[in-house]
């Protein structure tokens, strides 16, 4: 999947191509888009409800992605108004999270297998997308990357919302202590792994090579990305494999196939919120593989 930056950017994209209603709806609430815009990696810092459940992130990338989506469009209209505008971003921002991951997630996995690389690649893609997309659309480096404030998004807003639609899923209710806690550490992991985040790879990847563990250098973005990830043989090799997608050649081809989705699909959420018949098709897939969930 790609990583913070990337999906930030794909939301950002995308919510240029929607119409002004909508254009607006995000603008009042720009945090909560971003982090919507993060989607379930965000509970990957929260702590988990309990032992039997397991981590809610890991959960909501595998299982319940329609149900997800149907639960916030029933929730958003029970929030006061000022709370359901907050929400309202956050949900937008966390379609364009679905699409980014349908859409670049299953190239991930299929590299990694036709390459024979180890699961901790995965992160160094991720980074490399970060640092290539940020000097692409943004023409600055990642390590100075202006990430919002999140702790805007510790409201009553997006904790109801989470509150309610974790019950919707049969799932331990969302507490104040568990939501605000995962933002507290995602918004500390963003500076961490950010920060001067070229010498830091670049340090860490001497401490790999000298002790033959190639794990830590993987958390920083590199000042120079992977060109096989962006282009080239081996990449469309792996992303052209589901024969029933468009060909593509280049990550740029992913990153817009990502965009032109979110926006496609911020227009059916909207729509179903104003009464409409959310499709299933459109926001069934799993998040991983990219297959329609039975």
């Amino acid at each position: 999947m790609p990583s913070s930056i990337t999906h930030a950017l794909i939301a950002e994209e995308a919510a240029k191509r929607l119409p002004e209603q909508l254009q607006s709806a995000i603008e009042a609430a720009p945090e909560a888009y971003f982090l919507g815009a993060q989607g379930p990696d965000l509970f990957f810092f929260a702590q988990r409800a309990n032992k039997q459940e397991g981590n809610l992130g890991r959960y909501l990338h595998r299982n319940a992605v329609y149900e997800l989506f149907t639960a916030f469009i029933e929730i958003l209209p029970t929030l006061s108004e000022d709370d359901r505008k907050i929400a309202t971003a956050y949900c937008l921002g966390y379609v364009t999270h679905y699409c980014a991951d349908v859409a670049f997630h299953p190239f991930v996995y299929r590299y990694l297998e036709q390459n024979s690389l180890h699961k901790r690649e995965h992160q160094r893609m991720e980074n490399d997308w970060d640092v290539y997309f940020a000097r692409k659309f943004r023409g600055r480096e990642a390590e100075h990357y202006p990430y919002p404030p999140l702790k805007v998004c510790k409201n009553e807003a997006i904790l109801s919302l989470w509150k309610k639609t974790t019950t919707a899923l049969n799932r331990t209710p969302m507490d104040q202590a568990k939501l605000y806690g995962g933002i507290d550490n995602f918004a500390r992991y963003l500076v961490f792994f950010h920060k001067k985040c070229y010498a830091s790879h670049k340090h860490w990847a001497r401490f790999d090579k000298l002790f033959h563990i190639h794990g830590l250098s993987c958390f920083y973005p590199a000042k120079k990305p992977d060109d096989a990830i962006l282009s080239g043989e081996r990449f469309e090799k792996a992303a052209n494999a589901d024969p029933l997608l468009p060909s593509v050649s280049s990550a740029d081809d992913l990153f817009e196939r990502a965009v032109s989705e979110s926006a496609y699909k911020m227009l059916l959420f909207s729509d179903a919120l104003g009464g409409a018949v959310l499709p299933r098709e459109q926001f069934d897939r799993h998040l991983l593989t990219g297959k329609h969930q039975e």
